[in-house]
């Protein structure tokens, strides 16, 4: 390959012959007038000066590679109608400062890229580099942008971005670089599928972001500002780290935290990525067909529906792993769709003593499902082989079915497991004991013992109102049966003793005490009595 350099100055441009294919400008060397120009494929070093003046751009590549200055040349300058020109896909890095100079009322671009490429701005150590224009860059096709520096586009005009471009990635700023910043009248814009992902600060007067397709993805990093509205086209907005508040999550979606980002709208799916803590607040509302996977901590603090009041389902799924928490007296509700369901791979758990929080969704847990204080009401399906846990003073409602496959587990004193339907809760109870509490909703019962099966058969009557399974040996329980004030059945158990002598003497003349609980005892404690005239009668059972 023959190199050649240019040290001098060159008032009226430079077309390299086909002779050259890789181009020095030295760092005492300028080109003006027409630029610098090579119709075939070159790669282009500039250290010193490429400024065209009129309707040229600073430098027109057939394809190739445009380098402009280095980690120690800054300073290096390519400013036209167009700074840097290409047809073909190329690459083009930047160490120092690309200009595109509106000539004419025309639109313009620092980098503009017809086919595509790869463009890099700055490095996390030099993160003055400058990309200018009309458009700082236009990209037609597709491109793989990092930048470090500023990309910078004509906030006051209509239509002009810090990046317009038709598909492709884009990564503003880094781990250890929150300073990159993209601005604009929109600070970027796609017309195609594309990927941007920010850690600095991108910025709009119009719009910071805008997409238009449902394959777009926008991830805010932990660090992120996004100033101007964020508009989906269906595509994905994802937080992937960081702590703050969500307000409004898919009505009109605003983040503040180590999240900066207001009047969000549009986008078809969310995730909360693992390295994240959300507080979700205000009315949050995932629209038809849309989705919302939460794969690290929330906290819910305001309702939240899934669903409108279209035939589409909306989903939710709490990823293995990740926890969601419902604070206070809020819930989960649902649209017109019957389909829409929430997921529980790791953990939904309610965790606040006031009031009940309803999940208006049926509910497929293959993890864990915890009432851990207050009153968790299901108003639909539970499925699953996950696992629901009810802790000490809280209450598990389960209003619809509740299926075979899960394991329900009473986890400390004074549990409430509540019962709205009769037959359909086929979960295998554990660790019910006394103290504890099965409250049958609005159902009348008259009678509760265990049989064979360590199944506790409650009655109204003759009439067998539930079955349930339990695990363990409850062989020698007995249960009380009593009203639960407000028209249903509270089903506690009692120790496995002995029917008491008063009771006892009061059953054989026929009566049962005088405010006492409805009690039955296990056939075991009937045949430990001595013989006597008749065995004594069971109250309530």
């Amino acid at each position: 390959m023959t190199i050649k350099h240019l040290t001098g100055r060159y008032p009226s441009g430079y077309s390299i012959s086909s002779t050259y294919r890789e181009v020095i400008v030295d760092t005492t060397a300028s080109v003006g007038g027409t630029g610098l120009y090579a119709e075939f494929n070159a790669t282009i070093y500039n250290h010193g000066t490429i400024k065209s003046t009129g309707s040229y751009s600073a430098v027109v590549v057939g394809s190739g590679a445009v380098i402009n200055g280095s980690a120690s040349i800054t300073n290096a300058l390519i400013s036209g109608y167009n700074g840097v020109d290409i047809n073909s896909v190329t690459t083009v890095t930047n160490f120092g400062t690309i200009h595109g100079a509106p000539s004419g009322g025309h639109v313009t671009a620092g980098v503009y890229l017809f086919s595509g490429g790869t463009v890099t701005n700055g490095t996390a150590a030099d993160t003055a580099a400058l990309i200018s224009g009309y458009d700082g860059i236009f990209v037609g096709g597709v491109v793989t942008l990092v930048n470090n520096g500023v990309i910078k586009g004509v906030a006051s005009a209509a239509g002009a971005a810090g990046v317009s471009l038709s598909s492709g990635t884009v990564m503003n700023g880094s781990s250890t670089n929150a300073a990159a910043m993209i601005s604009g009248s929109t600070g970027i814009i796609t017309t195609d599928p594309a990927t941007v992902t920010n850690f600095g600060t991108i910025l709009g007067s119009n719009a910071s972001v805008e997409f238009f397709s449902g394959a777009d993805r926008l991830i805010a990093e932990a660090g992120s500002t996004f100033v101007g509205a964020v508009t989906g086209g269906g595509g994905t907005l994802e937080l992937a780290g960081g702590t703050g508040t969500i307000t409004g999550l898919g009505v009109s979606t605003k983040v503040s935290g180590s999240v900066s980002m207001s009047g969000v709208s549009g986008f078809a799916a969310y995730v909360l990525d693992k390295s994240g803590t959300w507080t979700l607040a205000g009315a949050g509302d995932i629209a038809g067909g849309a989705s919302l996977t939460d794969a690290g901590a929330v906290i819910q603090t305001g309702g939240l529906k899934l669903g409108d009041t279209t035939a589409n389902a909306a989903s939710m799924t709490i990823a293995a792993g990740a926890t969601w928490t419902i604070d206070g007296a809020v819930g989960i509700a649902r649209g017109t769709a019957t389909t829409t369901s929430i997921t529980v791979d790791g953990t939904l758990i309610k965790s606040m003593t006031t009031g009940t929080s309803t999940i208006g969704v049926v509910t497929i847990d293959a993890g864990l499902v915890e009432a851990a204080k207050g009153k968790l009401d299901f108003v639909r399906a539970l499925t699953g082989s996950g696992a629901l846990k009810i802790d000490s003073g809280a209450v598990l409602e389960a209003d619809s079915i509740v299926a075979k496959t899960l394991t329900t587990t009473f986890n400390g004193g004074s549990a409430t497991l509540a019962l709205k339907t009769t037959s359909k809760f086929a979960s295998t109870i554990a660790g019910f004991a006394p103290t504890d509490v099965i409250d049958l909703i609005k159902i009348a019962a008259t009678g509760a013992s265990i049989n064979k099966s360590d199944q506790l058969v409650i009655v109204n009557g003759a009439k067998t109102v539930e079955t349930l399974q339990l695990t363990g040996s409850y062989s020698n329980a007995t249960f009380s049966v009593g009203s639960d004030g407000a028209g249903g059945t509270i089903i506690k158990m009692l120790t496995a003793a002995t029917v008491p002598p008063q009771a006892f003497i009061a059953a054989m003349a026929g009566l049962a005490p005088s405010g006492a609980a409805a009690q039955v005892t296990s056939a075991a404690d009937a045949r430990s009595f001595p013989p006597m005239v008749a065995l004594p009668r069971i109250v309530g059972g």
